[in-house]
């Protein structure tokens, strides 16, 4: 279905396509995966804090996003020990991105385990987090 979008689809191994993207921000539109790793403060934060906003640096805020109260809720996120506020900091930091747009996901990927059969008790989860504090607190 067209949606009357002139887009130009490029296609760049890693190093060609960083640049442009991280040190160059020449770019309207890119589509990238980034990881939550174990902890929203290290894997979410990076694509949103307004003080991570540094050419050159790869997997940082590409966009240049800046809004003073999500810096506020993740600064706040990164130190806080109360599971139950922390959560809360979470879940006020995803309203304000999804009011203003910032991204928006167009897959959730799956995750896949790699262990030997040596390693007992592995849980292996099947449901997707829809939310980042749903999966975090």
């Amino acid at each position: 279905m067209a949606v009357g979008i002139d887009a130009e689809i490029l296609r760049f191994d890693l190093a060609t396509f960083l640049k442009p993207l991280y040190t160059d921000r020449a770019f309207d539109l890119v589509i990238e995966s980034l990881s939550n790793t174990f902890d929203p403060t290290l894997g979410v934060q990076r694509a949103y804090w307004s003080k991570n906003f540094k050419i050159g640096l790869v997997f940082s805020n590409a966009s240049h996003y800046a809004n003073p109260e999500v810096d506020r809720l993740l600064e706040a996120a990164a130190v806080e020990p109360d599971e139950v506020k922390r959560r809360d900091l979470w879940y006020q930091f995803q309203r304000i991105i999804h009011e203003d747009a910032v991204s928006v996901d167009l897959v959730a990927a799956g995750a896949q385990i790699i262990a030997s059969k040596k390693v007992g008790n592995l849980r292996r989860e099947r449901r997707v987090s829809t939310t980042v504090s749903a999966r975090y607190g």
